[in-house]
């Protein structure tokens, strides 16, 4: 049978484990529901919306350059960017999480995700109110009721 102190000694190492195992299940789990994952599909339908915005909103010819134009800054490929650098900061706090680094730097590299997280969002954000800006009220309506059937 084992010792009190045996019993005592056991209890933390068993409430660590159980601690470790919750914080990456949140992780895991937030990465399907929100971050990055459920990003991924939601930056599919919006890439297909703009197609469709191109060809439901008749937009003028100045419209679709802006619209091109904001493919540069807002675009495929630096929400890629963005997203991959959210998914490789999120793998390294969950092996910081497994190992006995501290707790300070764990929360340095958690406050790193969280502002990915933000400027991934903020990103997304603006790229819908910079579509806003280039449509004629009777095109903003319109889009409202094609983002609405998304």
């Amino acid at each position: 049978m084992p010792s009190n102190l045996q019993i005592s000694l056991k209890k933390p190492a068993v409430l660590a484990v159980f601690s470790v195992a919750f914080l990456l299940s949140n992780f895991a789990l937030a990465g399907k529901k929100d971050m990055p994952h459920g990003c991924h599909e939601k930056e599919k339908q919006f890439y297909g919306s703009l197609k469709k915005i191109k060809a439901k909103l008749d937009l003028t010819e100045e419209q679709k350059n802006k619209l091109q134009d904001m493919q540069a800054t807002y675009g495929k490929e630096a929400m890629k960017k963005k997203h991959h650098e959210m998914e490789q900061v999120q793998k390294d706090l969950e092996e910081l999480l497994k190992s006995d680094t501290s707790d300070e730097k764990v929360r340095e590299k958690f406050a790193a995700l969280q502002k990915i997280q933000e400027e991934f969002a903020k990103t997304r954000f603006e790229r819908i109110l910079h579509i806003r800006s280039i449509l004629t009220p009777e095109q903003r309506t319109k889009f409202k009721n094609m983002i609405g059937k998304e």
